[in-house]
């Protein structure tokens, strides 16, 4: 009975860290400060993961570095697809982007 009860106390951080996800804000923010160290394979990754979770900011991140072609090639259609959907999802600096594009 000890044994057991050893292991569940043991097990209750690994159990706790893991049902505290990161928010997709949280992820962007990462992505932004690995943008702004300068590594950006790192920063456009956090970005992708923060997309697929519904984080706009994140989408036109992705539009950005598709635009300049910042750690992935220059390609003005994929990066009008992430600017397109950041700007349906309101965010305002996508909606200047695609404007722009």
């Amino acid at each position: 009975m000890r044994l057991a009860g050893a292991l569940l106390i043991a097990a209750c951080p690994i159990a706790t860290a893991a049902a505290r996800a990161d928010t997709p804000r949280e992820i962007y923010d990462r992505g932004k400060a690995a943008e702004a160290a300068g590594d950006w394979p790192t920063a456009l990754s956090l970005f992708m993961d923060a997309a697929e979770q519904g984080y706009a900011p994140a989408e036109n991140s992705i539009g950005w570095f598709a635009e300049h072609g910042q750690a992935t090639r220059k390609d003005p259609e994929i990066a009008m697809q992430h600017y397109r959907r950041a700007a349906e999802a309101g965010d305002p600096d996508a909606q200047n982007n695609l404007g722009l594009l």
